[in-house]
């Protein structure tokens, strides 16, 4: 079931408040319950999921550090991208720029495909409506 909570944004151009739905978290599934999900699935044990999840972690960091994506298979890829300051030309752009990395994700559209409205077990309730300024 996916918690929706109905919020308000102001449209500067209409200068006019618009709705829309904006999902609210039923919280996290962590390291442990995900391991422990995959144990009862399938003849792996709890001690080599957990190292397999390690050395993937730690393959994924050595390949990004290394200007490569990784691919997640069938869920999609990791890949890695700066925040930097901008400048107006080319040539006045100096690597101190860069502020930060960020490690993205991009879906494939099989696994998209499966999040969607109107597939099995995708529900949806109203949680919250929340209106007026904000």
């Amino acid at each position: 079931m996916l918690n929706v909570i109905v919020s308000n944004r102001w449209n500067t151009k209409e200068e006019k408040y618009e709705y829309g739905a904006c999902l609210k978290s039923n919280g996290q599934l962590n390291f442990n319950e995900m391991v422990e999900r995959i144990s009862a699935r399938c003849t792996v044990t709890k001690a080599d999921i957990i190292a397999v999840l390690a050395a993937f972690q730690e393959q994924s960091i050595y390949a990004l550090r290394n200007a490569q994506g990784v691919s997640l298979g069938e869920i999609g890829n990791l890949y890695l991208a700066a925040q930097t300051s901008r400048t107006d030309t080319p040539q006045d752009f100096n690597i101190s720029q860069v502020k930060g990395l960020h490690v993205k994700m991009r879906a494939r559209r099989s696994f998209v495909d499966k999040m969607q409205p109107g597939q099995k077990d995708i529900t949806f309730r109203v949680t919250k409506i929340e209106s007026g300024k904000v």
